[in-house]
């Protein structure tokens, strides 16, 4: 770029360039207190004051490197750095370019868009940086002074990335209003209205291209009574842990919400039942260590409903309505399958349990609790006699412990997982020991439920009706 005004910085004034760096880079942890003080004092009413000395800084120190560093490549004429056009019309040449410099500004910015600074705060606090270096020049020796074209080139470099800086503070602060009108405050899931908006543009675009779109309904069993025995900070945590997990166990472009008080709903793009299902499994045993976690009451559960585009519905209300309802048996044509079809009845006659465990105790104890509750129970005491037992009686659930002999509970998994006959056996695990490792790998073998030893006998019944209450769910749906 050649033009007349051009500001190009001759031999001595690169001189003076790595003089003022030496300076700025000497003296950054000086020139951060003193500019805290000044930005503090000038700062208006509505700037939220000093808070711990690395917030009140925030990146000024950051800055001033960023900024000696870039006067040091000017002065030894970087051949990567770009011009860039100063406010008052004239160039710098050999100014732009240098990503540390702009990205140390624009973070302050950022960071100061996040404290609730307004976009004149964060002005004024460049504005007192300028004012801090100089005086601080001025304080020195007469020959450290920089010249009026050292000041300038300073200068047209604080007003090019102050420039940025409040650009990018325009755009964190419109983003963060856009958030906050969308999120629910406590989960930062979207809030009711923007889950609906987005299910309806993605419903929109699947009735455009003929893809899936599912929606899965979640509620809370007993919630109530979490915030009436424990707390509402309890009960909140308990909310913001499911959100952890439903922002986990979803992909970028799944739309998670909390509709409200406990109900929250997922809406799975181009994807079907069986990723529904998926999902549900997935929560269902990674809910466990927060039962144990927080002390919930025993009738603490979970409950989901799905819907699938467009067999359930094709608009937003119908899609949530059957979800809410579970009105899975009104599918297709043909109507729902006849559980009896599917292999799994657990509401025609006694409900057979097979519990596969190596401690007799443990057995006794399942087999008193289940069978008051009209269960048939079935014992195996390792685990080749839990496979035959599972082959020979194909019971409605399997309560499996880990470590038997002859088989472990995975080796178990694996091998009924190979049998067409035993492929959609429901399972329980037991065991001492609920691990993140453990909880990953049973979510990967298909195991519909955790229960944590010891446990008591109510417990191990309600865990084994919430996985008969979902067996129901698939075959019901048609979709197993």
């Amino acid at each position: 770029m050649a033009h007349d005004d051009d500001v190009i910085p001759s031999r001595t004034e690169h001189d003076e360039l790595r003089s003022i760096a030496t300076r700025i880079r000497t003296d950054a942890w000086e020139l951060s207190e003193r500019w805290s003080v000044v930005a503090a004092e000038s700062a208006p009413a509505s700037a939220p004051r000093a808070g711990e000395q690395l917030t009140r800084f925030g990146e000024i120190p950051s800055f001033l490197a960023a900024l000696a560093h870039h006067l040091d490549r000017i002065a030894d004429e970087d051949p990567t750095l770009r011009p860039i056009d100063a406010p008052n019309g004239l160039s710098l040449a050999a100014a732009a370019g240098d990503e540390g410099l702009r990205a140390a500004a624009i973070e302050h910015a950022r960071a100061r868009a996040n404290a609730g600074y307004d976009q004149r705060d964060m002005l004024a606090e460049f504005v007192a940086l300028r004012r801090v270096l100089w005086e601080h020049f001025a304080d020195a020796g007469a020959a450290e002074r920089p010249t009026f074209e050292g000041e300038r080139v300073v200068n047209l470099l604080l007003d090019s990335v102050i420039v940025e800086a409040a650009d990018q503070f325009f755009a964190e602060l419109t983003d963060a209003l856009v958030r906050r009108a969308e999120r629910d405050a406590l989960t930062d899931l979207y809030n009711r209205q923007a889950f609906h908006d987005k299910l309806g543009r993605e419903l929109a675009r699947a009735r455009r291209f003929g893809r899936e779109l599912t929606v899965v309904t979640i509620d809370l069993d007993a919630f109530k009574q979490v915030n009436d025995t424990l707390g509402h900070l309890a009960g909140d945590a308990v909310l913001k842990r499911l959100a952890t997990l439903l922002t986990t166990h979803t992909r970028e472009h799944d739309i998670v919400g909390r509709l409200g008080g406990d109900e929250f709903a997922v809406a799975l793009v181009e994807a079907g039942m069986s990723t529904a299902k998926d999902l549900i499994r997935r929560l269902r045993i990674h809910l466990v260590p927060a039962r144990r976690q927080f002390g919930l009451p025993r009738e603490f559960g979970i409950s989901f409903g799905a819907a699938c585009y467009p067999n359930d519905g094709d608009t937003v209300e119908k899609l949530l309505f059957h979800a809410d309802g579970g009105l899975y048996k009104h599918k297709g044509k043909g109507g729902g399958e006849r559980m009896e079809e599917v292999g799994h009845a657990p509401h025609l006659g006694a409900v057979r349990v097979l519990v596969a465990d190596d401690d007799a105790s443990l057995r006794m104890l399942c087999r008193a609790a289940l069978e008051a509750e009209g269960f048939e129970v079935v014992e195996a005491a390792h685990g080749d006699a839990a496979v035959d037992e599972a082959l020979a009686r194909t019971p409605d659930v399997l309560l499996l412990d880990l470590g038997m002999p002859h088989k472990d509970g995975w080796q178990v998994l694996e091998e009924l997982g190979a049998n067409p006959r035993t492929q959609g056996l429901p399972v329980v695990m037991m065991t001492g020991s609920a691990s993140q490792e453990n909880l990953d790998r049973a979510d990967r073998a298909g195991v519909l439920d955790f229960i944590s030893k010891p446990f008591n006998p109510v417990d191990l019944v309600a865990t084994v009706n919430h996985v008969l209450e979902l067996t129901e769910f698939e075959v019901v749906s048609g979709n197993v």
